[in-house]
């Protein structure tokens, strides 16, 4: 079954999906000293819990 976009909840907000432009570009507008390809590099390392990629990109970008 496909995802329906227009159902977004909690589950929806914790998660981010490497393949969909408009989260990375979300996360890449958080942390702007970070390269776009950084920032998919770390969805894709870490998964696509939200939580652990923004500790990972803010030890990267010295937010931490």
């Amino acid at each position: 079954m496909t995802d329906n976009k227009q159902l977004r909840g909690q589950q929806d907000r914790n998660r981010v999906n490497s393949q969909e432009p408009y989260e990375v570009e979300d996360l890449h507008q958080k942390y702007p000293n970070l390269s776009h390809e950084q920032v998919r590099d770390a969805v894709i390392k870490y998964g696509p819990d939200r939580k652990n990629i923004e500790n990972h990109l803010a030890s990267m970008d010295g937010k931490a």
